[in-house]
């Protein structure tokens, strides 16, 4: 069984008082449920090349099941022509359990089984439904429903406020944030047989993978202050978060926190060098905080730099921005796929460096027949770097050589579109490739590893309007129909999106 059926509402209304001041109320509620077939379980190279979209039948009772529900209230109003405020009050509830297959109870992990079947024929044919288990627990297959609940609330306010100050007009912003968020996990598992193609449940009740609670508050606040200097413009500006997190893991019977603060200064600058040309570039601080009851992982770090140039003459555009991340501690986190650690814990894989270059050509005209016709061509070259060696039981790390390339982040990305807009009328295409990507740290060869595939994907869209309220669109998205390996985590090779149709009609109420 595959497939899924889903359900999204959403209710958005906006209020404008009629007051002395300018002022805007939106309220926005939303409930969304999903029931999928849905499965961690891909294929060996082999059968995805004769068939991407084979499930084996070790997948037969996969199941993906949520419910999300939100209330999102936004306030503001403009007290003078120089000063702006908002508050932003939002809840949010989402609760899933995925009832999946992971792999065997004991002996070997999936990912080296469909990684080299002739060498592990006997679990390769009870995954297929070919052979029967033999009861033992290397021939028992794992089926875990990872059931989690998430809540997240907060209050957020900002204001804005243009002036003057030593001659130079300046936009000063300040904002608060207050937030909090908790999960509770229930990972059970149960063990099951293949007999006669089908799973049959062993009868054998068995602890759970995980249970436990995490929560974190934090508070953000940020002040930033763009000032006119002529034809430039510089933005200077501090972001300070304070996060504490705590994490109760109820099988062990332990109680575990860590309480993050740090300081995030930034400056960028733009600057006009004509009416065609102009100059950008950066320098930011940058933060992925380590989880709630992490203890002995710091936070990822880095510092991120960007310069390039903007041109925009007649009808042709472009850009070029280079960038570099220089990272003191890249975070990797285990996720429950991941074989040889505990969902949850946190690795170090030490000082990292990204560099790369976007780049943007373009021409937008209004042809002789009154067409708008947009067209542009955008590249994003990357290059990474592992700093240092190391050895870490997490899988996507391994054994790591300073100088190797991190796992999934392509060299190279390009994509080119054309579009056309004519009265009610519009329509365009656009391709894109994705070049193949390591899906392990190495050097030298991308193919004599484990790789995704490179991408090719055409995308197709028409639109035809009724009015201003109403219209109607047709989009085919992997127009080809191509089908490549993306990755082969978590376990085996896993397909690109098959050619999908969308017949979309939208009409808006109200003025």
């Amino acid at each position: 069984n595959t497939g899924f059926e889903r359900n999204d509402v959403n209710f958005k209304m906006k209020w404008v008082p009629k007051s002395e001041l300018p002022q805007i109320v939106t309220v926005k509620a939303g409930w969304a449920d999903e029931d999928s077939a849905e499965t961690y379980l891909g294929l060996t190279d082999q059968d995805f090349g004769e068939n991407p979209d084979r499930r084996y039948v070790a997948s037969q009772l996969d199941g993906f099941d949520t419910e999300h529900r939100l209330l999102h209230v936004n306030y503001g109003v403009e007290v003078s022509d120089q000063l702006t405020f908002n508050a932003k009050a939002y809840y949010n509830e989402y609760e899933r359990a995925w009832n999946k297959f992971d792999g065997f109870l004991s002996g070997t992990p999936a990912q080296r089984v469909l990684a080299d079947p002739n060498l592990y024929v006997a679990q390769y044919e009870i995954l297929t439904g070919i052979r029967d288990s033999s009861g033992a627990e290397a021939q028992t297959v794992d089926v875990t429903n990872n059931d989690r609940e998430f809540t997240s609330y907060g209050l957020q306010g900002g204001a804005s406020l243009a002036h003057q100050l030593g001659g130079f007009t300046q936009n000063f912003q300040v904002g608060l944030r207050f937030h909090h968020d908790e999960v509770e996990r229930e990972h059970r598992q149960r063990g099951y047989l293949m007999q006669g193609g089908r799973l049959v449940y062993d009868g054998i009740e068995r602890q759970n993978k995980v249970t436990n609670m995490g929560e974190t508050d934090a508070v953000s606040v940020y002040v930033a202050n763009d000032v006119e200097l002529g034809s430039a413009t510089v933005t200077l500006g501090v972001r300070y978060e304070d996060i504490d997190g705590r994490l109760r893991n109820f099988l062990a019977d332990t109680e575990s926190g860590n309480d993050q603060q740090e300081w995030m200064p930034s400056i960028s600058f733009l600057y006009e060098l004509n009416d065609s040309f102009s100059l950008l570039g950066g320098v930011h601080k940058g933060l992925s905080p380590s989880g709630p009851g992490a203890t002995d992982v710091a936070a990822e770090e880095s510092i991120n730099y960007e310069l390039g140039g903007r041109l925009q003459r007649e009808h042709f555009f472009g850009e070029a921005i280079a960038f570099f991340s220089d990272y003191s501690n890249l975070l990797g986190r285990c996720r429950v796929s991941d074989f040889g650690c505990q969902a949850g814990e946190e690795f170090s894989g030490g000082e990292v460096e990204i560099k790369g270059v976007e780049a943007l050509v373009g021409i937008a005209q209004t042809l002789s027949s009154g067409a708008e016709l947009d067209a542009r061509l955008t590249y994003t070259f990357t290059d990474s770097e592992f700093k240092e060696s190391f050895l870490s039981t997490f899988s996507q790390f391994g054994i790591v050589a300073a100088g190797d390339e991190l796992p999934y982040l392509p060299k190279h990305i390009a994509s080119v579109s054309v579009s056309l807009d004519f009265e009610n009328y519009s329509g365009g295409i656009a391709f894109k490739h994705t070049s193949k990507m390591r899906e392990e740290p190495g050097s030298g060869s991308i193919s004599s590893g484990v790789f995704a595939e490179a991408q090719n994907q055409t995308d197709l869209h028409v639109r035809r309007s009724f009015g201003e309220s109403t219209y109607l669109q047709l989009m085919v998205r992997n127009l080809t129909d191509e089908r490549e390996i993306v990755a082969h985590r978590p376990f085996g090779a896993r397909p690109s999106l098959p050619r999908t149709v969308i017949l979309k009609i939208e009409h808006r109420l109200g003025g």
